[in-house]
């Protein structure tokens, strides 16, 4: 797979309008909304990013 290729969970991985991915920034994976306006967090691993980015999407499901 593409390292540099952003990763967007599920076609509804939306919170407040915004789409969210994981996108490799220097040396970290930061979770970002798709525009890259906002930061969400970023983490040493890109499997910690999809962590955070999994449960952005759990939360989002829970309060609908």
């Amino acid at each position: 797979f593409d390292e540099e290729a952003p990763i967007i969970v599920g076609a509804g991985a939306v919170i407040e309008t915004h789409a969210y991915v994981v996108r490799k920034r220097g040396e970290e994976w930061c979770v970002v909304s798709e525009d890259g306006k906002h930061t969400f967090g970023c983490h040493g691993t890109r499997s910690a990013a999809e962590a955070q980015l999994q449960a952005i999407e759990a939360n989002k499901r829970e309060q609908e």
